[in-house]
């Protein structure tokens, strides 16, 4: 009987342990959109000025950068040009968060709404922290919605670009 009392109270103290690094994980994701939404949005506000992706070049991990700044990369970026000024951001949620047990890397990715004078888009972005130190490891815009009347390109050109996202 002695045995069985002190196999479950170990029982106990390994899932009491186990729920206590279960909810620590749990409150340092949650606080991964607060503690990076500023550095999201500046990065968005950057990019969006002249969707030039050498802008925000610091902002962005060497190997991302390596693949965004190619010409074709950089062309489909520059359709975003058609859909104005950017007017917010909004509905940020994160999808997944990945910690590493043995090296100091927290990775999340993030899904937010970008809202345009002539239309929305929806990005997906990939954010590394190592050591306190922030970087866009990816990103992808897709096309949401188009207004075509404000947007003073034909129908054509907006077709062409509906739907479509631009992943880098």
């Amino acid at each position: 009987m002695n045995i069985i009392s002190k196999t479950f109270m170990g029982l106990g103290i390994v899932f009491s342990g186990l729920i206590i690094v279960l909810l620590t994980f749990q409150i340092k994701s949650d606080n991964f959109i607060e503690n990076h939404e500023a550095y999201i949005s500046g990065f968005i506000n950057e990019l969006s000025e002249s969707w030039d992706i050498t802008q925000v070049e610091s902002k962005l991990s060497k190997t991302f950068y390596r693949v965004a700044s190619t010409v074709d990369a950089q062309k489909n970026l520059k359709q975003f040009e058609q859909f104005g000024d950017l007017k917010s951001v909004s509905n940020y949620a994160l999808d997944d968060y990945v910690v590493f047990a043995n090296k100091p890397v927290r990775t999340g990715l993030v899904s937010f709404e970008l809202h345009f004078d002539r239309g929305d888009a929806a990005v997906l972005m990939a954010l590394k922290e190592t050591n306190g130190e922030v970087v866009v490891d990816a990103f992808s815009l897709e096309v949401l919605k188009v207004s075509v009347e404000n947007s003073g390109a034909s129908s054509d050109a907006v077709a062409l670009n509906t739907g479509r996202g631009v992943g880098i």
